[in-house]
């Protein structure tokens, strides 16, 4: 399985600005699903820059991502570890589909996305209403038709349920965007 793709890209909205976002958990932890039964540990280089990953399935339905640079001398640099959530989304386009929530401690928020899984590959999507690369992005629209807040400047659609997020996320597995980016090679 390619379950670094998923972790990777699952977190890379932390990085970024524009992401849908809450100021508490409007997952269920009850409902939580761990589609990889194992942990592992691997070695990912992206844009020049080598990283050592763990993923660690914990009793309570979370999962933690841990990941540490790997200097140009081999040595590990500190370790950053999230707790991951999936709760059930669906499947569409023989693809079963999952809701993700992590905490970003920079935003102070929950962000969110969908991982989704077919025949062994694992890919993820995040929504973005960042309008610095496009004036105008799909994401955002969906956002606010849901029922999220979104503040232009700051580029975050903010969710205050669990029904609005669910059906921004569902709206937006239903879009071209959505789809290039899961059913991209890599």
């Amino acid at each position: 399985m390619k379950i670094r793709t998923v972790i990777l890209t699952s977190l890379a909205c932390l990085m970024l600005a524009g992401c849908y976002e809450s100021k508490t958990n409007l997952l269920d932890p009850a409902q939580a699903r761990q589609p990889i039964a194992s942990n592992d540990d691997w070695r990912d280089t992206r844009k020049d820059t080598t990283y050592h990953d763990r993923l660690n399935v914990r009793s309570d339905g979370w999962y933690d991502f841990s990941e540490a640079k790997i200097n140009k001398d081999g040595t590990e640099g500190n370790w950053e570890t999230h707790t991951v959530l999936l709760n059930d989304l669906g499947n569409s386009r023989g693809w079963t589909l999952y809701v993700y929530t992590t905490w970003d401690n920079d935003e102070k928020a929950y962000v969110y996305g969908i991982v989704a899984i077919s025949n062994g590959v694992w890919r993820s999507a995040q929504p973005s209403c960042d309008t610095i690369m496009v004036d105008n992005p799909p994401e955002l629209a969906i956002a606010r038709q849901a029922g999220a807040t979104a503040d232009k400047d700051s580029g975050i659609c903010e969710f205050t349920s669990t029904a609005s997020l669910l059906q921004a996320l569902q709206n937006y597995a239903n879009t071209d965007e959505f789809w290039k980016s899961i059913n991209r090679t890599d």
